[in-house]
């Protein structure tokens, strides 16, 4: 499993620093997905997904859009519009942990 985070508008991968690759084989890769949320989080770029599971037919390949998960939208009613009439989700990632068992809903 490689994780790695992606610029949705763009389709280029975080290389380091303030470089971006078009291969994947070039992406930054975070030592787990705690360490990759917490550097898409604090960078506040928009339209960053997070590639979880990579493979060579990109059909395949387990992303997640952040923008939804930190709730980052435009505007108050952009978000609204995009989560409809359900509230949002909210989730805590405890940082002592390296697996996906401690992540919990509030």
């Amino acid at each position: 499993m490689k994780t790695i985070l992606r610029h949705r508008r763009t389709g280029l991968y975080f290389q380091g620093g303030a470089s971006w690759t078009r291969d994947t084989e070039d992406a930054w890769a975070y030592p787990d997905i705690e360490c990759a949320l917490e550097a898409a989080h604090c960078s506040a770029i928009a339209d960053l997904e997070l590639n979880l599971l990579l493979f060579d037919d990109p059909r395949y390949t387990v992303r997640v859009a952040l923008d939804d998960v930190f709730h980052r939208a435009k505007s108050e009613r952009a978000r609204r519009a995009a989560l409809g009439p359900l509230s949002p989700i909210k989730v805590r990632i405890q940082s002592d942990s390296p697996d996906l068992s401690k992540v919990h809903g509030i």
